[in-house]
């Protein structure tokens, strides 16, 4: 979903460093060796942005019956009853089974 990010320009920033770069493209021993660096800063804005009772109800129940569920099955293929453990403490802390 888009942000509307108007009359909030003036909130962001962008730097470019023009410094030269090693040559992209070297050959060597018949191979092509490619040197490539990305720098990027993210720059984050906080909103508030209003939260139903029934927009938690949805992701508690997304969580209970699909995301719980399927990172218990991996958990315990790993370590054999890693998500008992998880439940009896974890889950127990915060309501969650």
């Amino acid at each position: 979903m888009p942000v509307d990010l108007e009359g909030h320009e003036g909130d962001f920033e962008i730097e470019v460093d023009l410094q030269q770069q090693p040559p992209p493209l070297r050959l060597k021993d018949k191979h092509v060796l490619v040197s490539l660096q990305v720098l990027e800063e993210l720059k984050t804005q906080q909103f508030d942005v209003p939260v139903k009772a029934s927009d938690i109800e949805v992701v508690r129940n997304a969580v209970q019956t699909i995301s719980l569920p399927t990172w218990a099955e991996i958990c315990d293929k790993s370590n054999p009853g890693c998500s008992a453990a998880w439940k009896a403490t974890v889950g127990k802390a915060i309501g969650v089974q």
